[in-house]
């Protein structure tokens, strides 16, 4: 019988016991969450940069509210001077990550004009997941409400 290769060991053990109760993740879920490449999260695991994760043998397994709180944590780390608090979100929206790409895609605007806010500290909330610039949903929503409600004159000064 011919043995197939696996993609990674994560994905070899995906029926490993877990403590009832709680939703872990594999690093492929990790992965395909932020949409990074899964040998981002390989290396932050290794450098001890990344969420924290719980060792089942060899495999690594992360507990959705450490996930969690370490996202929360990158939205603070990103914009300490943004007056705007995170959204209390809903659970599809917390969920939900976008790429600058997708993002540019649904304000139809150049994703170097989201670049260009983030380095001058305007524009929506984001979380920096390595080198990686990720907007959660809730938080969109909210800046677009925001912007929505704002004065024409207010909107030629700052995009706040």
């Amino acid at each position: 019988m011919p043995s197939f290769p696996r993609s990674s060991p994560d994905e070899a053990n995906a029926d490993v016991s877990l403590p009832v109760g709680e939703t872990w993740l594999t690093s492929s879920d990790l992965a395909a969450r932020w949409n990074i490449p899964l040998k981002t999260i390989a290396s932050w695991a290794s450098a001890g940069t990344g969420p924290r994760y719980s060792r089942l043998g060899r495999y690594r397994r992360y507990r959705l509210a450490a996930v969690r709180a370490w996202e929360h944590q990158r939205l603070i780390d990103a914009a300490p001077a943004d007056p705007t608090p995170p959204a209390a979100p809903s659970v599809a929206d917390d969920e939900t990550w976008l790429t600058t790409t997708e993002l540019a895609q649904r304000l139809q605007i150049p994703a170097r004009t989201l670049a260009g806010w983030a380095s001058t500290g305007i524009g929506p909330r984001y979380a920096r997941l390595g080198r990686h610039r990720r907007y959660r949903l809730a938080d969109l929503r909210v800046w677009e409400h925001q912007r929505e409600n704002a004065s024409p004159l207010r909107d030629r000064r700052t995009l706040h």
